[in-house]
């Protein structure tokens, strides 16, 4: 067995990972390096592989830096299957196309700069392109967690879940005797909305995310202590709540967590703005995956609740919309990208 590490090596993006066995050549995730530029100009580096030569890709879960160049994958002649959870292939349609969007828009904007000097020859064009994203798409096939899956040459792979946001899995990957775990991100183990990740019986390798594991966390309820005081400090001092959140999970949590506070009255019944399309949409993939989070969470829905539609919710998915929150002056919280 051979691995490669082709990303999130030496840096915590880009996760893409080569392991040769048994004759197959199995990619595990291909994220987007994000960062700096010179993070950013990695993407453009060829591969340290040949996408064509790829038997199949595992993908851990829909984050961008673990499936954002599945479309440039697609592009330089990857034939075969994506495999993913249901949760990762639903979050993975809305990060790429979104992805997509920005790519062709910053490729745009870079021109029209590029044209004015005189210099448009120099732009390079985008990654890859929204016909890259659907194709990419459209190649993901569903496994079930702990149904263990040939992918050939007596290579078993079973997706187990890694309680980081809805989909994500760690992969147990079983080959000519040995086992190795790849971790995915796996999710802190006091999360509020996803179970906690259940670790692997045996193996003889693990590669392991740890982007957070040089540091000691709160527990919940003090992180949940502070952000009631936060929110009531703000409103009491006339002004406003803004809350810069990413859209997959992130959003979803501080949601609840305001509908907790009003539910229990730490907190008045005010406006909430959820000032992100993206995490609008990832919002409904997560009251379509309440087999997935935790029992105190899936039992609002069962009252007939929302847990993540405090009383006072608006999103706002247009530009005027979006525009129209500068007005406001005091008394709302606002969730944005």
């Amino acid at each position: 067995m051979r691995l490669t590490s082709a990303g999130a090596a030496r840096m915590v993006t880009g996760s893409s990972h080569l392991l040769e066995a048994a004759g197959r050549r199995l990619l595990i995730d291909c994220g987007l390096f994000q960062g700096p530029a010179d993070v950013d100009a990695l993407n453009r580096q060829p591969f340290v592989f040949d996408p064509s030569s790829l038997d199949a890709v595992l993908v851990t879960h829909g984050h961008l830096d673990h499936v954002g160049r599945l479309p440039l994958l697609v592009k330089l002649g990857y034939q075969g299957r994506f495999y993913a959870t249901r949760g990762t292939r639903d979050i993975a349609k809305i990060i790429l196309r979104d992805a997509a969007f920005l790519q062709v828009e910053d490729y745009q904007r870079a021109l029209r700069k590029a044209a004015r000097a005189g210099r448009a020859s120099e732009v390079p064009g985008p990654l890859f392109d929204v016909a890259d994203a659907e194709e990419a798409i459209s190649r993901f096939t569903t496994v079930e967690l702990g149904a263990p899956l040939d992918v050939g040459g007596g290579v078993r792979v079973t997706y187990e879940s890694a309680g980081h946001i809805l989909g994500s899995a760690y992969l147990v990957l079983e080959a000519e005797g040995r086992r190795v775990v790849f971790s995915g991100d796996l999710g802190n183990r006091q999360s509020a909305l996803h179970f906690t990740a259940r670790p692997p019986v045996d193996a003889d390798a693990i590669v392991l995310e740890t982007t957070y594991a040089d540091r000691t966390h709160r527990s919940l309820e003090d992180t949940r202590a502070e952000f009631a005081e936060v929110v009531s400090t703000a409103l009491q001092a006339g002004g406003n709540v803004l809350i810069p959140t990413f859209a997959v999970e992130r959003a979803q949590q501080v949601l609840y967590e305001i509908y907790r506070l009003v539910r229990e009255g730490r907190i008045p019944d005010l406006p909430v703005y959820l000032d992100s399309p993206m995490a609008t949409r990832v919002t409904r993939e997560y009251r379509e995956g309440i087999d997935e989070l935790r029992p105190e969470v899936a039992r609002v829905f069962a009252e007939g609740g929302d847990p993540f539609d405090p009383p006072s919710l608006t999103f706002t998915v247009t530009t005027d919309e979006s525009m129209a929150l500068n007005d406001i002056h005091r008394g709302m919280i606002v969730l944005a990208g």
